[in-house]
């Protein structure tokens, strides 16, 4: 069976009932392509098991489970062979955690198909890992490897963990027998696989292994034990294992902990909420109060995910929950705030917090900056229109900027000569051109071209800022032919020139482990919190002269973005309007050319030569 065969094996076995169009998705092919490849696999399975069709819905039925299995257990095989990294891990560590005493690399070897020295290579890979669970390989010649643990209730953590990421590993009898058991208590569906899961896993440990007395460390649970369903949750615990220990028990119980559920003591969540607020406090205040948000206000938006990323942060589960990968692109300030943030709760649980918590917190943050930004708008944005328009057509024009700029103001003027020399204008519409100091002045065709009109306010409001000092932007070549060198080299151009500090590229490089900074089109967006002391945004454009590559892409443009310690929300409007022109550069073509020949002493509005 190849690996898009047991794609769709393993999508029928944990998803149930499929339809054509859902694994055509799932699979990124053509519902033609699906159907192919059901016939093929029913070849393969045989009398083993069969896919049943009930109109453009597939389900599979288990004939013979023994020979199904060993079907599953080659493919594994096969896929090891394949050199997934991931799969290797966890199958050498899934043939350790079996054995309680230490388990020959011939064994290992000849269970899960693997050379002896991939084994040895990849248990050199692992120690990181299994630091997060405590645990260590015990290597003794003669004897073989063993694993131990610190605390052996991490044990059951990784044990579960490796199930989750490889199902094929799982008793399948024993997690449905499990399931089945709970499901008389009507729990959620979601609480009853969770359950149901962390009992099989006892179970496999329980084969092998002494009871477990260790408590996981820093775990506070916060179920009611007076909840009847608690309550008979336990009975069926007590029915299936043998003196059971009170950190078994917790263990069985922990996805209570992982969401917002009927079954928490609404005392011990708002004790939590009060123990996290204290040392949380100071991140926030640190990290947002410049900017004029409330912490408090802040924090309770955030106290219900803050609660729930700590657990899942030491019960080691992940959030697998997927949300656009430009969230820390798009959002820099509330992403800078997010690092800040868990950064201190890695330090103070000894946890580590993936990407997809982050960039929850992100969105969280993100909402409070907005909500203060709208309260706070700058309604003196002044344009200028010049001609002799009818009524109804001047109507049109400024209904059109209306649309993209609610609050501007726009002053009529039948002729260049009647401006008001005494305002300030972000730009002139005009029937007919002429040079008005820095300020852009284009023909009133712009308006037919939505695209163009977006780019015109963009480049103007930047022009402002730069005027105001609340940006600035400049304009290096770049020789070297890596990411980070590119980077370094860019940092040191602008630190001979007085406008970063050398720690910028450290803090760099800590946070793009966070997230990668490459987008489309071949443009690098590296930045990072500016300790300078400066009051602006800093926009540096980095033309790669030389061939360079990073992630399979060929870079051209690194637009690093220095972000100020000390921010005000006409700074974040400023932040805000440079994304929105890198990611116009990364789409238009003329922007793209301009970009690259930008010339540090001409006006920022060379930006719309050509537009």
């Amino acid at each position: 069976m190849d690996s898009s065969l047991y794609k769709i094996v393993k999508v029928l076995i944990e998803n149930g009932s499929t339809t054509t169009d859902e694994l055509a998705y799932l699979e990124d092919v053509g519902n033609r392509t699906i159907e192919n490849r059901i016939k093929d696999l029913s070849s393969v399975l045989q009398d083993t098991a069969t896919i049943k069709k009930y109109g453009n819905t597939y389900s599979l039925v288990i004939h013979k489970y023994d020979d199904f299995l060993k079907i599953k257990t080659s493919f594994l095989r096969g896929e090891l062979d394949l050199n997934d990294p991931t799969i290797r891990k966890n199958s050498i560590i899934n043939s350790l955690l079996k054995e309680s005493d230490y388990v020959s690399i011939d064994q290992i070897s000849d269970e899960i198909g693997l050379d002896k020295r991939v084994i040895n290579h990849t248990l050199n890979d692992l120690k990181d890992h299994l630091k997060l669970y405590t645990a260590t390989v015990d290597n003794k010649r003669g004897k073989g490897l063993k694993l131990n643990f610190n605390n052996e209730a991490f044990a059951l953590l990784l044990l579960r963990n490796i199930y989750q990421s490889n199902r094929q590993y799982i008793d399948a009898e024993n997690f449905k027998s499990n399931k089945n058991m709970l499901s008389d208590l009507s729990l959620e569906k979601r609480l009853v696989s969770q359950i149901a899961l962390n009992m099989t896993v006892l179970m496999q440990w329980r084969k092998k292994h002494e009871k477990i007395t260790d408590y996981i460390s820093e775990f506070n649970s916060l179920w009611d034990v007076k909840n009847k369903k608690i309550i008979e949750l336990k009975e069926v615990f007590s029915n299936i294992f043998v003196d059971l220990t009170d950190s078994e028990v917790t263990f069985l119980l922990s996805p209570l902990n992982l969401s917002k559920n009927q079954y928490l003591d609404n005392n011990l969540v708002d004790k939590y909420f009060k123990e996290n607020e204290k040392f949380i406090h100071g991140s926030l205040e640190k990290s947002i109060v410049n900017y004029g948000l409330k912490t408090d206000v802040v924090y309770d938006r955030i106290k219900w995910h803050v609660l729930f990323l700590i657990n899942r942060g030491i019960l080691r589960e992940k959030n697998n929950e997927v949300l656009p990968k430009d969230i820390s692109e798009k959002y820099p300030v509330a992403f800078e705030f997010a690092l800040s943030l868990t950064k201190i709760i890695e330090n103070k649980f000894n946890i580590k917090i993936n990407i997809n918590e982050i960039n929850y917190l992100v969105l969280y943050f993100e909402t409070a900056i907005e909500n203060l930004t709208e309260k706070n708008k700058d309604n003196t944005l002044r344009l200028a229109l010049i001609g002799k328009y009818r009524p109804s057509v001047k109507d049109f024009i400024v209904g059109q900027f209306k649309d993209i700029l609610p609050n501007c103001e726009v002053n009529s003027f039948k002729t260049a000569e009647e401006i008001d020399t005494d305002k300030k204008y972000l730009f002139i519409l005009s029937q007919h051109p002429f040079k008005y100091k820095n300020v852009p002045v284009v023909n009133t065709n712009i308006l037919f071209r939505k695209d163009a009109l977006s780019i015109l306010i963009t480049i103007a409001l930047i022009q402002e800022y730069i005027e105001e000092g609340k940006a600035t932007i400049i304009r290096y070549d770049l020789f070297n032919m890596s990411y980070y060198e590119l980077v370094q080299e860019l940092v040191n151009n602008l630190v001979d020139d007085q406008e970063l500090l050398p720690d910028f590229y450290e803090k760099w490089t800590k946070r793009e482990k966070k997230s990668n900074n490459v987008i489309s089109n071949g443009i690098a967006i590296p930045h990072a919190v500016d300790s300078s002391g400066k009051k602006r945004v800093l926009l540096s454009f980095g033309i790669v002269k030389e061939k360079a590559v990073y992630n399979k892409t060929r870079l051209k443009l690194v637009f690093l973005i220095g972000i100020p310690y000390d921010l005000d929300d006409s700074l974040v409007e400023v932040i805000s309007r440079v994304y929105d022109l890198i990611s116009m550069i990364s789409r238009n073509q003329v922007l793209f050319e301009n970009a690259e020949n930008y010339d540090n002493h001409q006006p920022f509005i060379q930006m719309l030569e050509g537009i």
